[in-house]
C-alpha cells in the first residue's frame, strides 16, 4: 500500500488493524477449521489452536482462538472471506451453454512431462472433453496430450502413440500413481472404481453386466441424495457405461 494512501472506509480500517494483529492466512485457516469441525466436538477450540500453531509456528492461546471464532460466527469478518460453494460455482459455470471455456473439474494430463525417447520438455495441449466415472458420481473432464516432433510420439494420460503408424503403447509407468485411467474415446474411469470392480469380481463373483447394472442403480440413488445434482446428471448413457471394463480388468491383472 502506498504511504500516502488514506484509509477512511470503516471496513478497510478494521481489516488493516486486524492484519497487524493476526495474519490473514491465520484467520483464514481458523475459519476453514471452524467450518469443518462440528460444534459437538468438545475439544474443537483446542484442536484448532494446535493445528494453527503447528502450521504457522505461532503461539496463539485457546482464549484468543475462541475470540476469533466468536467474531467469525457473528459475521464481523464477512468482508474478508467469501461464502460461496466453489464446487457449485464451477459446475454452474462449466455447464453453461453460453460460455466458451475449457475449464473442467478434472484435467487428465500426459503421464510424463518430457519425451521418454529424447527427454525433451513437452508442451501440454488440450485434446477433448470426456465423461469420467467415479464411485459415486459422473463428472466432466478434459483430456490433454503432448507431442514430440523429434521422436514422432504423442503422450496421453495413460499411454503413448506413435505418429507414424498410430500404434498405442501402455507401460507400467503410464499407470502407476494415477487417479484416473483413460485409454481413448469419450470415457475415463477413476482408479477407485476399477479397484472396487476388481474386488467384487474376484470375491463376489460379480460379472461385468451385473456390476454395470449395479453401478447404474447406485448412481441414480446417489443423484437423489446429492444436493448438487449437476455433479451427477450429465446425460448418463445407461445402461452400457462400462463396456470397456473387461479390457481394463485384463490389463490391470
Amino acid at each position: 500500500m502506498s504511504s500516502n494512501m488514506m484509509v477512511t472506509n470503516t471496513d478497510e480500517i478494521y481489516i488493516v488493524a486486524l492484519h497487524r494483529t493476526f495474519k490473514i492466512k491465520v484467520l483464514h485457516l481458523i475459519k476453514d477449521l471452524n467450518d469443518r469441525l462440528d460444534c459437538v466436538v468438545t475439544t474443537r477450540t483446542k484442536d484448532i489452536t494446535h493445528i494453527v500453531n503447528i502450521t504457522f509456528s505461532t503461539n496463539l492461546t485457546e482464549t484468543t482462538v475462541q475470540e476469533i471464532i466468536n467474531r467469525l460466527n457473528k459475521g464481523e469478518m464477512n468482508e474478508l472471506f467469501h461464502s460461496f460453494n466453489i464446487n457449485q460455482l464451477l459446475t454452474t459455470y462449466m455447464t453453461s451453454s453460453i460460455i466458451d471455456t475449457q475449464a473442467t473439474s478434472v484435467c487428465l494430463k500426459p503421464f510424463t512431462k518430457e519425451c521418454i525417447g529424447c527427454n525433451k520438455d513437452l508442451d501440454v495441449i488440450f485434446n477433448q472433453y470426456v465423461t469420467i466415472y467415479e464411485l459415486d458420481k459422473i463428472i466432466k473432464g478434459g483430456i490433454y496430450y503432448s507431442k514430440c516432433n523429434i521422436c514422432r510420439r504423442k503422450f496421453y494420460p495413460n499411454y503413448f502413440e506413435r505418429c507414424t503408424n498410430g500404434k498405442r503403447f501402455v507401460t507400467p509407468h503410464c499407470l502407476y500413481n494415477q487417479e484416473y485411467i483413460y485409454f481413448g474415446g469419450k470415457k475415463a474411469y477413476s482408479t477407485k472404481l476399477l479397484i472396487h470392480f476388481t474386488s467384487l469380481f474376484l470375491r463376489q463373483y460379480s460379472g461385468f453386466e451385473n456390476f454395470e447394472n449395479s453401478f447404474n442403480l447406485s448412481l441414480k440413488k446417489y443423484a437423489n441424495l446429492n444436493l448438487n445434482k449437476d455433479m451427477v446428471s450429465i446425460n448418463i448413457d445407461y445402461p452400457r457405461n462400462l463396456h470397456i471394463f473387461p479390457f481394463i480388468f485384463a490389463l490391470m491383472n
